[in-house]
Protein backbone atom coordinates (compact mmCIF):
# COMPACT_ATOMS: atom_id res chain seq x y z
CA UNK A 1 0.00 0.00 0.00
CA UNK A 2 2.77 2.37 0.91
CA UNK A 3 4.61 1.80 -2.38
CA UNK A 4 1.44 2.44 -4.36
CA UNK A 5 0.74 5.65 -2.43
CA UNK A 6 4.32 6.84 -2.95
CA UNK A 7 3.96 6.24 -6.69
CA UNK A 8 0.66 8.13 -6.71
CA UNK A 9 2.32 10.99 -4.85
CA UNK A 10 5.11 11.14 -7.43
CA UNK A 11 2.61 11.36 -10.31
CA UNK A 12 0.67 14.05 -8.43
CA UNK A 13 3.90 16.01 -7.91
CA UNK A 14 4.87 15.72 -11.57
CA UNK A 15 1.47 17.07 -12.55
CA UNK A 16 1.66 19.89 -10.01
CA UNK A 17 5.25 20.99 -10.69
CA UNK A 18 5.68 20.30 -14.41
CA UNK A 19 2.04 20.21 -15.52
CA UNK A 20 1.22 20.75 -19.15
CA UNK A 21 4.89 21.01 -20.19
CA UNK A 22 5.54 17.45 -19.02
CA UNK A 23 2.36 16.23 -20.69
CA UNK A 24 3.25 17.90 -23.98
CA UNK A 25 6.77 16.50 -23.99
CA UNK A 26 6.49 13.10 -22.27
CA UNK A 27 2.78 12.34 -22.03
CA UNK A 28 2.70 10.27 -25.21
CA UNK A 29 4.91 7.67 -23.54
CA UNK A 30 2.41 7.27 -20.69
CA UNK A 31 -0.75 7.58 -22.78
CA UNK A 32 -1.48 10.95 -21.16
CA UNK A 33 -2.68 13.54 -23.67
CA UNK A 34 -3.88 17.11 -23.34
CA UNK A 35 -7.30 15.95 -24.50
CA UNK A 36 -7.55 13.38 -21.70
CA UNK A 37 -6.29 15.89 -19.14
CA UNK A 38 -8.88 18.40 -20.37
CA UNK A 39 -11.71 15.89 -19.93
CA UNK A 40 -10.43 14.89 -16.52
CA UNK A 41 -10.07 18.55 -15.49
CA UNK A 42 -13.76 19.18 -16.24
CA UNK A 43 -14.65 16.12 -14.18
CA UNK A 44 -12.41 17.25 -11.32
CA UNK A 45 -14.11 20.63 -11.08
CA UNK A 46 -17.44 18.87 -10.46
CA UNK A 47 -16.55 15.60 -8.68
CA UNK A 48 -12.92 15.69 -7.54
CA UNK A 49 -13.30 13.36 -4.53
CA UNK A 50 -15.46 10.86 -6.38
CA UNK A 51 -13.11 10.81 -9.39
CA UNK A 52 -10.06 10.19 -7.21
CA UNK A 53 -11.78 7.51 -5.14
CA UNK A 54 -13.26 5.63 -8.11
CA UNK A 55 -9.98 5.88 -10.01
CA UNK A 56 -8.18 4.34 -7.06
CA UNK A 57 -10.57 1.45 -6.41
CA UNK A 58 -10.93 0.64 -10.09
CA UNK A 59 -7.26 1.15 -10.86
CA UNK A 60 -8.38 3.87 -13.21
CA UNK A 61 -9.72 1.67 -16.02
CA UNK A 62 -6.81 3.01 -18.04
CA UNK A 63 -7.10 6.59 -16.74
CA UNK A 64 -5.06 6.16 -13.58
CA UNK A 65 -2.05 8.25 -14.61
CA UNK A 66 -4.25 10.86 -16.23
CA UNK A 67 -6.24 11.14 -13.01
CA UNK A 68 -3.18 11.34 -10.77
CA UNK A 69 -1.41 13.93 -12.91
CA UNK A 70 -4.56 15.97 -13.44
CA UNK A 71 -5.04 16.15 -9.67
CA UNK A 72 -1.67 17.88 -9.53
CA UNK A 73 -2.37 20.07 -12.56
CA UNK A 74 -5.65 21.40 -11.09
CA UNK A 75 -3.85 21.89 -7.78
CA UNK A 76 -6.00 19.83 -5.48
CA UNK A 77 -4.50 20.33 -2.01
CA UNK A 78 -2.12 17.45 -1.31
CA UNK A 79 -3.72 16.63 2.05
CA UNK A 80 -7.11 16.23 0.39
CA UNK A 81 -5.59 14.23 -2.42
CA UNK A 82 -3.73 11.96 -0.05
CA UNK A 83 -6.69 11.35 2.27
CA UNK A 84 -9.05 10.37 -0.58
CA UNK A 85 -6.31 8.28 -2.17
CA UNK A 86 -5.56 6.57 1.15
CA UNK A 87 -9.23 5.72 1.68
CA UNK A 88 -9.41 4.31 -1.86
CA UNK A 89 -6.19 2.38 -1.22
CA UNK A 90 -7.70 0.71 1.86
CA UNK A 91 -10.82 -0.28 -0.09
CA UNK A 92 -8.79 -1.54 -3.07
CA UNK A 93 -6.42 -3.53 -0.86
CA UNK A 94 -9.39 -4.96 1.04
CA UNK A 95 -10.97 -6.09 -2.22
CA UNK A 96 -7.75 -7.76 -3.35
CA UNK A 97 -7.31 -9.50 0.01
CA UNK A 98 -10.92 -10.73 -0.05
CA UNK A 99 -10.56 -12.07 -3.59
CA UNK A 100 -7.34 -13.82 -2.62
CA UNK A 101 -8.89 -15.31 0.49
CA UNK A 102 -12.11 -16.52 -1.12
CA UNK A 103 -10.53 -17.83 -4.32
CA UNK A 104 -7.36 -19.36 -2.88
CA UNK A 105 -8.83 -22.85 -3.11
CA UNK A 106 -9.78 -22.20 -6.73
CA UNK A 107 -6.11 -21.53 -7.45
CA UNK A 108 -5.18 -24.96 -6.14
CA UNK A 109 -7.86 -26.60 -8.28
CA UNK A 110 -6.80 -24.66 -11.38
CA UNK A 111 -3.19 -25.57 -10.68
CA UNK A 112 -4.10 -29.26 -10.44
CA UNK A 113 -6.07 -29.16 -13.69
CA UNK A 114 -3.34 -27.19 -15.44
CA UNK A 115 -0.79 -29.79 -14.35
CA UNK A 116 -2.91 -32.62 -15.71
CA UNK A 117 -3.59 -30.85 -18.98
CA UNK A 118 0.11 -30.02 -19.38
CA UNK A 119 1.01 -33.67 -18.82
CA UNK A 120 -1.53 -34.84 -21.42
CA UNK A 121 -0.39 -32.24 -23.96
CA UNK A 122 3.23 -33.20 -23.33
CA UNK A 123 2.52 -36.90 -23.89
CA UNK A 124 0.60 -36.14 -27.10
CA UNK A 125 3.46 -33.97 -28.38
CA UNK A 126 6.08 -36.62 -27.61
CA UNK A 127 3.96 -39.30 -29.35
CA UNK A 128 3.48 -37.05 -32.36
CA UNK A 129 7.21 -36.29 -32.52
CA UNK A 130 8.06 -40.01 -32.31
CA UNK A 131 5.51 -40.81 -35.02
CA UNK A 132 6.96 -38.15 -37.33
CA UNK A 133 10.51 -39.37 -36.60
CA UNK A 134 9.58 -42.96 -37.48
CA UNK A 135 8.01 -41.72 -40.74
CA UNK A 136 11.19 -39.78 -41.50
CA UNK A 137 13.35 -42.85 -40.86
CA UNK A 138 11.16 -45.05 -43.11
CA UNK A 139 11.34 -42.48 -45.89
CA UNK A 140 15.14 -42.29 -45.57
CA UNK A 141 15.37 -46.12 -45.62
CA UNK A 142 13.27 -46.25 -48.80
CA UNK A 143 15.49 -43.63 -50.44
CA UNK A 144 18.63 -45.59 -49.56
CA UNK A 145 17.21 -48.85 -50.96
CA UNK A 146 16.30 -47.26 -54.26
Amino acid sequence: MLGDLIGDGIWYRIGRVYGHGFIARWGKYFDVTEEKVGKMTRLFHKYKHAVLFISKISNGFGFSLVTLMTAGVVRIPFGEYLSVNLLGQFVWTGILLAVGYFFSSAYIQVNNWAGRISLIVGIVLVCFALFRYVQYLRKRAEEIEI
